[in-house]
């Protein structure tokens, strides 16, 4: 081929590219260069067929190929971002080399190159969660539980995400608990959320970091820091340890009733509540607590609080009366201390004679003797009563004894009793 032969072909491949056209007269604004047979060269000018940049197959194009060799003309590229039909969607910037165009002027009509690919970034699933960090801001007793919090797992792309598993990491990650997860195990779909619950558990004291992912592949890993405090458990003492309220009319509330106040303590860390009164034992019911500070407030370490106590048994309807114990505790968690207490219920027992015989009435154990002696108070819940009638007498009755009855048991109770012996001549 001669010189002149060879300059005719390279002018009509500078023709081509310029002016569009092939060297047999024809537009190349309407060829079918559109086909992806040529990857890398971005269609973002490409010719009027530009949106059938896929391949045959379907799948885009590497770069979003458009528009052959005609995707240099285009003065509009920047618009070729962003095809929203194609299947791959990893590398879907299309036409970002069409600012090359310095004139072409089939690209001014067909900038929406690459129309296979899709979005870039967007394709594929991607975790993600409005729960960035979580900080339990009340220190947590040693042992026991926070209030649980939730961590709510978004899948925001367009595919459904890979099997998800939720773990707790970090250095304290066993001073933390998952009480409830619903993501571990299943696939996320696209815009679909599922929801993991946390709380602070600590076995450790101090300051505690740790956190929970939540990964899934495809769908990346989500990371929510967590915080907290744990304190040492409460270490309570109450003072005294004993009381003893000594003989008491039980069952009334007098003006100068004696009332006994205990102090409780906290010389261990502070309580996860406010202390809680009881009273316990097997005469419980006999005491009352008359006033109390304990309860309104947590205990800090080195904190205090009173508990004032009654002997009293107004919640008995016949309360019998002697030696009455029980137990006053005070607990927070799993700490109590306890006190015992004491206290010894009397009843007086006054008798007298009816009708006109004459006797003795005497009392075991002993009190009364009478005539003579016939009052007196006691601390046992029964006495024996025995009457005696003169020689020129007989029983009548004996009131709680019955009739023609020379001794009985007589139950005491507390406050007044009477009791009358009747006695007639023979």
């Amino acid at each position: 081929m001669s010189w002149r032969a060879d300059h005719s072909v390279l002018s009509c491949a500078i023709l081509s590219l310029v002016a569009l056209v092939d060297c047999g007269g024809r537009s190349l604004g309407s060829r079918d260069a559109g086909v992806a047979d040529r990857p890398g060269h971005a269609g973002a000018s490409g010719g009027v067929d530009a949106s059938a940049g896929a391949a045959p197959n379907g799948v885009s194009g590497a770069g979003g190929v458009a528009g052959g060799v005609a995707g240099v003309a285009g003065a509009t590229g920047p618009a070729g971002v962003a095809g929203g039909s194609g299947v791959g969607g990893a590398t879907g910037a299309a036409g970002g080399s069409g600012a090359a165009g310095h004139g072409g002027v089939a690209g001014t009509a067909t900038g929406m190159a690459g129309g296979a690919g899709s979005v870039a970034g967007m394709g594929g699933a991607r975790l993600t969660s409005k729960q960035t960090s979580y900080t339990f801001e009340e220190p947590v007793v040693r042992g026991h539980e926070a209030l649980w919090r939730p961590v709510f797992v978004t899948n925001s792309g367009d595919e459904t995400s890979g099997v998800l598993k939720a773990v707790l990491g970090g250095p304290n990650a066993a001073d933390f608990l998952l009480t409830f997860d619903e993501c571990t195990g299943i696939r996320l779909g696209a815009n679909a959320v599922c929801e993991v619950r946390l709380t602070e558990l600590p076995v450790t004291v101090g300051d505690l970091t740790a956190w929970l992912t939540i990964e899934g592949t495809p769908g990346g890993t989500v990371k929510v820091p967590l915080n907290g405090t744990s304190v040492a458990p409460a270490v309570l003492t109450i003072t005294p340890s004993s009381y003893d309220f000594g003989r008491a009319q039980a069952g009334v509330f007098a003006s100068g009733m004696p009332v006994a106040t205990f102090t409780v303590k906290n010389t261990g860390g502070r309580t996860p509540g406010p202390p809680v009164v009881g009273i316990g034992g097997t005469n419980a019911n006999w005491f009352a607590v008359k006033e109390k500070t304990c309860g309104a407030e947590p205990l800090a370490t080195g904190g205090e609080c009173t508990v004032g106590m009654w002997f009293y048994s107004a919640s008995q309807a016949f309360p019998r009366v002697g030696l009455k114990e029980a137990t006053i505790e005070v607990w927070s968690g799993d700490d109590r201390t306890i006190a015992t207490l004491k206290g010894t219920s009397w009843a007086r027992l006054t008798v007298s004679f009816d009708g006109a015989g004459a006797g003795r009435l005497v009392s075991t154990p002993a009190g009364i003797d009478c005539p003579g002696a016939c009052s007196a108070e006691f601390t046992v819940p029964k006495l024996l009563i025995t009457v005696t009638p003169d020689a020129n007498s007989v029983i009548s009755t004996t009131s709680q004894c019955g009739f023609d009855t020379g001794s009985c048991e007589v139950e005491l109770y507390v406050g007044d009793q009477m009791l009358i012996a009747t006695l007639d001549h023979k």
